[in-house]
């Protein structure tokens, strides 16, 4: 059954974002053309959100159509678009790897990371034995392309973890809480921008430390 008013609705929602969004990047330009590159970096980032805000409407338009069908086909488009990587590696760890740099922490929703996430894990896990380690260790790589000199670090509390670390905890973990899981967290160089994340006994947090932290990209 088609919804008619929400249809409308959301169609509206999606214009007002997307002359907010409008407003932003002419305040970017500006910075930017006044070499005032860090306000600009800023006004980018601040624009990061507004953008996923409108590809979750986007998303949510053909929910309205009343196809059978249309939630999967909505999924497979996410999945493929964002390529996010799920494996177990040789030591029997869980990795994830997201292709970008987790947003910076805002007030407003961040429901837009658990549904680029979720339908990757859930294609990754439903085919496997139950994964779950009753004491571990949820640990974040925020990898920055070295070929950017000029791109700031962020410190690790900058950034968006809460809906990533909440989603994995529904596949591989009681929950995410201090009784059943220490955090870590750390920023690295390499190739490309991404960010990876790692669900390891805490028996084995030395060895990832050995290899994953404290070795020379």
């Amino acid at each position: 059954m088609h919804n008619k008013n929400s249809f409308i609705t959301t169609i509206q929602g999606i214009r007002n974002m997307l002359n907010e969004c409008e407003l932003m990047c002419n305040t970017a330009l500006r910075l930017y053309e006044n070499k005032e590159f860090e306000d600009a970096n800023e006004v980018c980032m601040d624009m990061v959100p507004v953008g996923e805000g409108i590809a979750m409407l986007v998303r949510k338009l053909p929910l309205f159509m009343g196809r059978s069908d249309t939630k999967e086909c909505v999924e497979k488009e996410i999945k493929d678009f964002y390529e996010i990587e799920a494996r177990i590696t040789k030591e029997g760890w869980i990795q994830v790897v997201i292709p970008f740099l987790l947003p910076k922490r805002e007030k407003g929703t961040t429901e837009y990371l658990r549904s680029i996430i979720y339908p990757s894990l859930q294609d990754f896990f439903q085919d496997k034995a139950p994964i779950n380690f009753n004491k571990a260790v949820l640990a974040y790589r925020h990898i920055y392309d070295k070929n950017r000199k000029d791109r700031r670090k962020r410190d690790h509390e900058n950034f968006e973890i809460n809906m990533v670390s909440d989603t994995l905890a529904l596949f591989a973990l009681p929950d995410d809480g201090p009784d059943t899981c220490n955090h870590f967290y750390c920023s690295k160089e390499g190739n490309k921008e991404c960010t990876e994340v790692y669900i390891l006994p805490q028996k084995d947090f030395i060895e990832f430390y050995k290899t994953r932290v404290y070795k020379v990209d």
